[in-house]
């Protein structure tokens, strides 16, 4: 298998990004959130970051099977439930299930928004008269 730099450039970026989200999700929490709408925002937010997580893992493959779109949801949802066990164990922060959730939210809709978009392309190229 052939190590592009752009897969590798990929594969360093999802590394980092994980480590980021780690890092960020077990310090202790100093302050908390002020009042419920910036609880909620906080807790939403889990969307985005999950969603970005799933696209850098699929953008680790060259190829985007239905093997690749399990793989990249399992490692996904996986790294964010370990994450929220440990957050457990962490001063002033608690394990949710709630935080899982929104993860695999996020994920999910990462990979359907991923792959409609590939689907899309796929038919406009099969569409498109060769010269």
């Amino acid at each position: 298998m052939k190590l592009t730099l752009r897969k590798f450039n990929y594969r360093f970026i999802t590394i980092l990004y994980m480590s980021l989200i780690a890092y960020s999700s077990l310090q202790p929490e100093v302050s908390k959130h002020s009042n419920q709408a910036s609880r909620v925002i906080h807790n939403f937010l889990h969307i985005p970051v999950y969603a970005l997580l799933a696209y850098f893992l699929l953008k680790c493959f060259s190829k985007t099977s239905s093997k690749t779109f399990i793989f990249a949801f399992v490692i996904a949802f996986l790294f964010g439930v370990i994450n929220e066990i440990i957050q457990g164990y962490v001063p002033g922060r608690i394990a949710s299930v709630t935080d899982a959730l929104l993860n695999g939210i996020g994920i999910i809709l990462a990979l359907v928004t991923f792959n409609l978009k590939r689907s899309t392309r796929h038919c406009e190229e099969r569409a498109t008269p060769a010269p």
